[in-house]
């Protein structure tokens, strides 16, 4: 879900949009759409835990809004899958969402959205040509565009800054330099909004394997 809103910070209507309610030490209830009734939902979490917001993203502006919707999606994956946590990782007192794949980015961006219109693909059946439209940022659209790395990544990779199984924005294309912009939303307090990677189109069809996306409009 990170990389989702993530993607969503750089809207600003839809950041607006969001729905969020702070409660101050009470923690928060977040509106999230239940892929399995088919309804929007308030979902109510316990503040961010320290280690949570050590790890988890905040966004370009260095509030946490993006780890309360981490925390939300999780929180409802929990719900809608009757506690089956197979998913979810626990170190020092926290949970956290396990490795991210395709369907795991589908359904946070319809958690988010709401839309049925969500698409995922495997990276390898797209042509160049096909990949850069999906890539590159559109005028007069606002888009969510994930992708991840599989679980075993090459030492090129990681000397590029990836890790495995992990799942990144889509920030847009280069069509001069030929390089795809992405961010990275793990939190870093020296970089609010993530880290961003500019990475060669040939490289990023070898290190990235599976792309999901939706577009989304905002009134």
């Amino acid at each position: 879900m990170a990389q989702v809103a993530s993607n969503c910070q750089d809207c600003p209507k839809f950041t607006l949009a969001l729905g969020l309610k702070d409660r101050i030490n009470a923690g928060y209830t977040v509106t999230l759409f239940n892929i399995q009734t088919m309804q929007w939902e308030w979902v109510s979490i316990a503040p961010p835990t320290m280690a949570q917001r050590l790890l988890y993203a905040r966004d370009i502006n260095g509030y946490m809004w993006v780890s309360v919707y981490e925390l939300a999606n999780l929180r409802l994956r929990l719900l809608e899958n009757a506690g089956e946590d197979s998913f979810v990782v626990y170190s020092n007192g926290s949970m956290y969402e396990a490795a991210a794949s395709g369907e795991f980015m589908n359904s946070a961006i319809r958690r988010l959205t709401g839309s049925a219109n969500t698409t995922r693909r495997n990276i390898v059946d797209l042509t160049d040509a096909a990949l850069i439209l999906k890539l590159r940022q559109q005028p007069g659209i606002e888009r969510v565009v994930t992708v991840c790395t599989p679980a075993t990544i090459s030492a090129a990779a990681r000397a590029a800054g990836l890790v495995q199984t992990h799942a990144y924005s889509v920030v847009g294309y280069n069509a001069t330099t030929g390089r795809v912009i992405l961010r990275n939303p793990w939190n870093n307090a020296a970089l609010p909004g993530g880290t961003e990677l500019q990475i060669r189109l040939q490289d990023f069809k070898m290190w990235f394997i599976e792309l999901a996306t939706e577009n989304f409009v905002v009134a």
